[in-house]
């Protein structure tokens, strides 16, 4: 998981004295938090979704042993019987045993199928989060772009009166030596 940054503040100090920080700037600071918010909560989606996985496989694997040791018993037990016969003690108990196997089996799909729930609504919400971030991301660049765009005027604007301002001291220059 992201560190969380501290938050800067909406004034910052320097030398000149007290200086406010743009709109933007702000929202930019803001975009940043929830991006950070965005992937931390995808990460634990993602978490989430591979325990969902697990659990369901576990499921799984716990319904088929079952079914397995189950059908092996079976087996055992039919051939057992027609070497030696069945007795009606015998019979009530094997009706109490299958009838025993049927419930087990049939918690252990319940199980199953709770848990192929729980996977796929993970599975949804690291979806929901991968669009979050996506969305954070994408109103993220859009701020920055808008603060590239800002820095550039501003820089140009600074280039052009410096120009300006060089471009009229040589005129003063030029002029004061043709005058002269």
């Amino acid at each position: 998981m992201a560190a969380r940054k501290s938050s800067k503040p909406l004034f910052s100090v320097n030398l000149e004295g007290v200086k406010r920080r743009s709109p933007l700037e702000v929202l930019k600071d803001l975009r940043q938090r929830a991006h950070e918010q965005e992937q931390a909560a995808l990460g634990l989606r993602l978490e989430a979704e591979k325990a969902a996985e697990v659990e369901e496989e576990r499921a799984r694997q716990r319904l088929l042993d079952s079914q397995m040791e189950a059908r092996a018993a079976q087996s055992l037990e039919d051939q057992r019987l027609e070497s030696t016969g069945i007795t009606a003690k015998e019979g009530q108990w094997r009706v109490a045993w299958q009838g025993a196997l049927r419930r087990t089996e049939h918690r252990l799909a319940h199980e199953l199928d709770r848990a192929s729930v729980a996977r796929r609504e993970a599975s949804l919400e690291q979806e929901r989060a991968q669009s979050s971030l996506k969305r954070a991301d994408a109103e993220l660049k859009a701020v920055e772009e808008r603060l590239d765009v800002g820095e550039r005027a501003r820089r140009l604007d600074g280039e052009r009166s410096q120009q300006e301002t060089l471009d009229e001291a040589s005129l003063r220059r030029f002029m004061e030596r043709h005058q002269a």
